[in-house]
């Protein structure tokens, strides 16, 4: 829950959330073509309530909560 998508080289990137009120740094990937999903370098910190767009082929985010580790 709470967690942020954006449409990233031909498929979907799932970033943050958070789940039992524990907030997550995990990034998965959806592949459309290949109907996977894999794991992908996690986020620095914990974070939900993410703001995220692709700007020049880069994931921009801005977090609107987040806690230190």
């Amino acid at each position: 829950m709470n967690a942020t998508a954006v449409a990233y080289s031909g498929g979907l990137l799932v970033l943050g959330g958070e789940c039992d009120s524990v907030f997550l740094e995990t990034v998965e990937y959806y592949n459309m073509k290949d109907n996977t999903w894999s794991f992908v370098p996690r986020l620095p910190q914990p974070m939900a309530g993410l703001r995220a767009c692709v700007y020049l082929e880069e994931i921009e985010t801005q977090s609107t909560a987040q806690i230190e580790k």
